[in-house]
């Protein structure tokens, strides 16, 4: 199994799409994946009703009692599967998840009642006792139900194997939470029959109650050697791919040529050379066989457009390494080269 285009790939796969969902998901999301149940058993009968324009909810996919998988929704779309929830992470406190997160809806009936030596779901259809599991709720005492219906091996296989192909598509993915989790009294899904806790530790995300985990590292894809592209219009200069990242120097101006090295998402890392006037006081000329024939000796030294002019990009650091072109009394003309991340919609390559 694996993602292709934001969409689920290999056996026992459908798409149904639904109409219900609110665009895509912002920058870094998803970050979470939301277990749940249908309070059903009957797959077709939850995508009927998902699909459902009268009915406010939606999910990316649901798993069927023999492990079918239909899809309603692209991985990249925020659907509508939480509701009103909230979660105390370590270091963030949240107030909705539909925006962070891909629901997967289990076929599963849920808490079940003990009457009469016989199982029976919240509508009133009896279930049979091989498939009753008991054991008590993360929430009790709010969730006090100690009868539920138990999960088949293959649909817990199955949600194992879309988990990790998630993770591997989206390396954003930090989280795996229970609806429970996210709506303790509201809502019980998955419930205790459901191994929850076994498929956080297996796909290696954050386990509750330890540390913050680390922020995800994006995927960097490394070009071709010696591609290179052309500036569409100004475009912001940053240290990492995304908006988020601090500015590194001086926006490409349109037409300006860069080196492309890597590709993450819809980011470029290129390079750019750099050529501007220093302060002589602080080079360190070096007459060796080095690719370079001088170095920044301050800790921190503004590269300007001329003697004294204005700033051109972020400051030179200390062993940057610099060719110098020429010298006017205390000031140097030095060439040295940038990098830096760009959107790429902005690049035309060339």
């Amino acid at each position: 199994m694996e993602v292709k285009d934001h969409k689920l790939v290999g056996e026992k796969i459908s798409f149904d799409p639904t109409t219900k969902i609110s665009g895509e998901f912002g920058q870094g999301a998803p970050d979470t994946i939301i277990i749940h149940y249908t309070a059903g058993n009957d797959a077709k009968a939850a995508v009927k009703v998902l699909k459902n324009p009268t009915v406010k909810a939606s999910a990316h996919m649901v798993v069927s009692r023999e492990g079918e998988i239909v899809q309603l929704a692209n991985l990249n779309v925020i659907t509508w599967h939480a509701g009103v929830s909230g979660y105390n992470f370590p270091n963030e406190k949240r107030t909705t998840f539909n925006k962070y997160s891909i629901g997967i809806e289990i076929a599963n009936d849920g808490y079940l009642k003990l009457e009469g030596g016989k199982f029976y779901n919240y509508f009133k259809r009896e279930i049979a006792a091989e498939f009753a599991f008991k054991g008590r709720h993360r929430n009790y005492p709010t969730t006090r139900s100690e009868y539920w219906h138990s999960y088949t091996e293959e649909q817990v296989k199955v949600v194992f194997e879309i988990c990790a192909a998630l993770i591997k598509a989206y390396p954003s993915i930090k989280y795996i939470l229970g609806h429970e989790e996210i709506a303790p009294g509201r809502k019980t899904d998955p419930g205790p029959a459901f191994p929850l806790d076994e498929l956080r530790q297996k796909m290696g995300v954050w386990i509750p109650g330890t540390a913050a985990p680390a922020a995800a590292e994006p995927e960097k894809e490394k070009m071709p050697l010696g591609t290179t592209g052309v500036a569409t219009g100004k475009v912001n200069f940053r240290s990492g791919p995304g908006a988020d990242y601090e500015k590194v120097a001086e926006a490409l101006e349109k037409d300006e040529k860069v080196l492309i090295l890597k590709k993450s998402g819809d980011w470029y890392e290129v390079m750019q050379d750099i050529t501007g006037w220093v302060s002589k006081e602080y080079i360190l000329q070096d007459n060796t066989d080095d690719d370079a024939d001088g170095s920044v000796n301050a800790e921190i030294l503004n590269i300007r457009d001329k003697p004294n002019g204005e700033k051109i990009a972020k400051p030179l650091t200390k062993g940057q390494k610099v060719n110098i072109i020429k010298q006017d009394e205390g000031w140097m003309q030095v060439e040295t080269q940038v990098k830096g991340w760009v959107a790429a919609q902005y690049i035309k390559l060339a």
